[in-house]
């Protein structure tokens, strides 16, 4: 008998694919805006906007962990999209930690 994905492995997937374009893309608006001569300082709508949407996604990507976690954990399944969406979420959560580190130390 084959194995058959797990619903909870493409679910968590998706989700962390999801959340990983909404990091990646709030941050290339939050660079464009910034050379456009946008001013992004603590202060101003768009950078709360874009901060506020990165903490969100972030929070999604501790949930598509979880999940990921509990599909890689399932037994009589296959295991692919679960470990797949563990690993992109760690990558996502850890890229983003160095973004803000490198951000700190430029000033």
């Amino acid at each position: 008998m084959e194995l058959k994905h797990s619903g909870l492995g493409i679910t968590a997937f998706c989700f962390a694919l999801g959340c990983a374009l909404i990091m990646l893309l709030s941050v290339i608006g939050a660079t464009v805006a910034s050379m456009q001569g946008i001013e992004m300082n603590e202060e101003s709508p768009l950078s709360m906007m874009v901060g506020l949407v990165i903490i969100c996604a972030g929070f999604g990507q501790l949930i598509a962990l979880a999940l990921g976690v509990a599909a890689a954990f399932t037994p009589a399944t296959k295991k692919v999209f679960g470990i797949l969406a563990i690993v992109i979420s760690i990558g996502s959560v850890i890229g983003m930690c160095l973004l803000v580190i490198a951000g700190l130390m430029m000033g």
